[in-house]
């Protein structure tokens, strides 16, 4: 017997989730134009636009898609990576960071030996990556609402921590 979706066809519910994860690697650029960065300027400003994309992204699936608010974490938890990801290209003390192929061992190894700002709050972010792993690959996750607003709640204060930090090192892009 094959798995059914309580309200869809099984392909009507893959597609649906293939095009969501298509839609958090996509970049939609903004109607300004992209921010610069100082240091590192290109790898910053892809990954700060990948941030917004996915805060965005967020939004759209909390609207469209009532039946897979679960999916709201995962774009959570990537925007909070990317954000992440630009704030550790814009910092001078960090070289040598790869984001693209960086594990989050990596990145954890980074924050322990170049930022320690970012420890207090590292609580938050590995809430995110856990539940975002749950919904993507735990076939037994029941996603309630107290699920999406600690997504939420964890999401928004590690972004009102290190947005503000990230904003700084963005100057405004000449035309």
């Amino acid at each position: 017997m094959k798995w059914q979706s309580p309200r869809r066809g099984r392909r009507s519910h893959l597609n649906s989730m293939f095009a969501l994860i298509k839609a958090v690697h996509r970049i939609r650029p903004s109607h300004r134009g992209p921010a610069r960065f100082i240091s590192d300027e290109a790898g910053c400003t892809t990954f700060y636009d990948r941030y917004s994309h996915n805060v965005g992204l967020a939004q759209r699936i909390e609207r469209s898609l009532p039946d897979d608010l679960s999916w709201v974490s995962v774009a959570l938890f990537y925007a909070a990576v990317h954000l992440l990801n630009a704030y550790l290209l814009s910092k001078s003390s960090i070289s040598g960071f790869s984001p693209t192929s960086a594990v989050d061992t990596s990145r954890q190894k980074l924050i322990e030996d170049h930022c320690p700002e970012l420890k207090a709050h590292s609580r938050r972010y590995r809430q995110l990556n856990d539940l975002s792993e749950s919904v993507r690959y735990d076939p037994g996750l029941v996603f309630s609402p107290k699920h999406l607003s600690g997504a939420k709640a964890d999401f928004a204060s590690y972004e009102s921590f290190l947005l503000p930090k990230v904003k700084k090192r963005l100057v405004p892009r000449q035309h």
